[in-house]
């Protein structure tokens, strides 16, 4: 898995091999524990959940990497990514925002996962507006 912290910070690969969605949390703490811009998104990429037994990553997973910051997570296969509550937040995606492809625990609220196979998500307004930075040409 691979971390892009914005706003003038260096691209930092993320060690491959974790193990868990804990290592995951972790190493994505660390990543944004040093990022200079509080309010700079960290997107990461090349998670592969088939890798970790059991649950599937959610907001809570994402608020353990920072409360206030967007966070994204791109999974592997490039159809699915995990939003921190900051993006759903600035996204204005809730419980009663009725987009196929916006998942939803069991009492109905957003878990923060959002699957592209459904393609009603990726055209909704909102989410688009959401825009990441070009990565600098000096980077790693």
């Amino acid at each position: 898995m691979n971390a892009i912290p914005f706003a003038g910070a260096k691209f930092i690969a993320v060690v491959i091999g974790l193990t868990s969605i804990e290592a995951v949390v972790d190493k994505l703490s660390r990543v944004e524990a040093a990022m200079p811009d509080g309010d700079a998104p960290l997107v990461a990429w090349g998670f592969d959940p088939i890798y970790f037994a059991g649950r599937r990553m959610d907001m809570n997973d994402m608020e353990k990497v920072s409360k206030t910051r967007p966070v994204v997570i791109l999974h592997s296969n490039l159809h699915i990514l995990n939003a921190s509550r900051a993006v759903m937040v600035s996204a204005n995606i809730t419980a009663d925002t009725n987009v196929e492809g916006i998942a939803k625990d069991a009492a109905g609220q957003p878990t923060g996962e959002l699957q592209r196979g459904r393609p009603s998500i990726w055209r909704w307004r909102p989410l688009a507006e959401i825009t990441i930075p070009k990565r600098p040409r000096n980077s790693l």
